[in-house]
């Protein structure tokens, strides 16, 4: 069911690309948690993100009462590799395809996004690699390792968290 949807948002233009994963699995107790997610801009391109595990939380009475609400989501080791071509195109825009102009939306066509919850977004031990083309040696990649990001919704809308990490380059 999770491969039909991820083919249903690419047919749908919102997004392209490969993605995979080895395995999902969704229980009433613990969520669902997706393990080895991949995401390449081409088939057999080079990934743009890997990501160990995905686990999401939700909360169970309103999963009872016909709701699905996400509590918590925690990305454990994600790897991103952010890399910008000689005609200074980023490999993740082949990811976002331009979206092709639609007719105006009929007037009973909600005006706000739905109140959905934010759930708190953990990101734990992440990697991201940027190599950009306009440095002074290109394709020298910055290198932030140790990443630890936390977010959590607070009072009023707002959000709170914080973030952690190390970053290494051989640019100076």
């Amino acid at each position: 069911a999770l491969r039909s949807g991820i083919a249903a948002v690419q047919d749908a233009g919102i997004v392209s690309g490969e993605i995979d994963f080895s395995s999902a699995q969704f229980t009433y107790l613990k969520g669902l948690e997706l393990n080895d997610l991949v995401v390449s801009p081409a088939p057999h391109a080079p990934p743009i993100l890997r990501v160990a595990r995905i686990e999401v939380r939700h909360d169970r009475s309103s999963l009872l009462l016909g709701s699905y609400v996400p509590t918590e989501v925690n990305i454990i080791a994600p790897v991103i590799v952010l890399t910008e071509n000689e005609e200074r195109v980023w490999n993740f825009a082949a990811l976002f395809p331009p979206r092709a102009e639609t007719a105006a939306a009929p007037s009973s066509a909600p005006t706000s996004p739905p109140n959905i919850p934010m759930p708190t977004v953990r990101i734990v031990n992440g990697t991201i690699a940027i190599s950009e083309r306009s440095v002074r040696e290109p394709g020298v990649p910055v290198i932030v390792t140790g990443l630890e990001i936390e977010v959590t919704p607070a009072p009023g809308n707002a959000l709170a968290g914080f973030i952690r990490g190390s970053a290494e380059s051989s640019v100076s």
